[in-house]
């Protein structure tokens, strides 16, 4: 449970990704610092950031984001979205519009969605969040809750990480 000890160290600022965790972890008791920690490894806390088949891409106005969100689709291109990086080819029929993708709010909710269902799967939020990135592959959900708890606490040791 060491990522359930790690708090927020940063305040939110303005920063949407953050705004948008703090309102649907209180929506939803959902821990805000699993949010806060999947937000900041996946986009760093951009809401207009991608992930298109493994090439990072950020954007720092939503009309461009847009665009270019739209030409993935049409491409049918494999692409995570938004501060969460929502997959557009898994998680697309959560939101009511392709565009939602990019609203911080949107995207956070979707995320908590898809996280509540993984910890229904895999019993608590530590491991939820280890699989919100890959649920099939044990080491690989390893690494990435070793990389969510080290994004947080720099000098955290954690057993699983060994």
């Amino acid at each position: 449970m060491a990522l359930a000890c790690l708090i927020l160290q940063e305040p939110a600022q303005a920063n949407p990704c953050k705004t948008a965790a703090i309102h649907v972890a209180w929506e939803t008791k959902t821990p805000l610092h699993i949010l806060n920690a999947i937000s900041k490894v996946e986009s760093a806390f951009n809401p207009y950031a991608f992930n298109t088949e493994g090439t990072p891409r950020r954007f720092n106005i939503k009309s461009q984001a847009a665009i270019y969100l739209r030409r993935m689709i049409e491409e049918k291109r494999s692409v995570d979205v938004g501060c969460m990086q929502m997959n557009i080819r898994w998680h697309l029929q959560r939101f009511e519009r392709p565009e939602d993708m990019l609203d911080p709010l949107a995207n956070m909710r979707a995320a908590q969605l898809y996280l509540n269902e993984l910890r229904r799967q895999c019993g608590d939020w530590e491991c939820a969040a280890g699989a919100f990135h890959n649920m099939r592959d044990p080491a690989a959900n390893r690494r990435y809750r070793c990389k969510l708890a080290s994004e947080l606490n720099p000098q955290g040791n954690y057993h699983y990480c060994n």
